[in-house]
């Protein structure tokens, strides 16, 4: 919405990024949040999320990738095959098997921010008004169980 003036962007929650691997991988048991040059030489499958950064270092990540996953799904699916590791939003756990784990990631960088866009100027019908609050408040009381931060 920034670079579109005529758009709004009211933010909702700001969400981390995830670094995604197989149950048995050796970072799934991390006790700290890991840093770019643990992930290095990994076999990382591409996804929009990660790129969406624009980090140099998700861009050195996948680089070198053979796989693009275009899918939460799929994503998962293929890490949890063995195919390779990834990054995704953390909300994303909810979609996984117990096969695959989400391990946070140091760089506070690593994150996005989850909103509403509106035309600027224009007001809301009553629905979208009240749709918006039930999504305020359920960002808010999901707060700690998902892991993120709530505007």
């Amino acid at each position: 919405a920034s670079k579109r003036p005529q758009l709004s962007f009211e933010p909702l929650f700001q969400e981390p990024l995830d670094f995604v691997c197989p149950v048995d991988h050796p970072l799934a048991t991390s006790k700290r949040p890991l840093k770019w040059a643990q992930l290095e030489g990994e076999s990382f499958i591409r996804n929009g999320a990660a790129e969406a950064l624009g980090l140099a270092e998700t861009e050195a990540l996948a680089a070198g990738s053979k796989l693009t996953a275009t899918n939460v799904s799929s994503n998962l699916a293929m890490v949890e095959a063995g195919l390779g590791v990834t990054i995704l939003p953390r909300l994303c756990r909810w979609k996984c098997s117990h096969a695959v784990r989400f391990v946070p990631l140091a760089d506070p960088r690593s994150s996005r921010r989850v909103g509403w866009i509106a035309r600027e100027g224009r007001n809301l019908q009553p629905a979208s008004l009240r749709f918006i609050e039930c999504i305020r408040q359920q960002t808010q009381a999901g707060e700690k169980e998902f892991g993120y931060a709530a505007a």
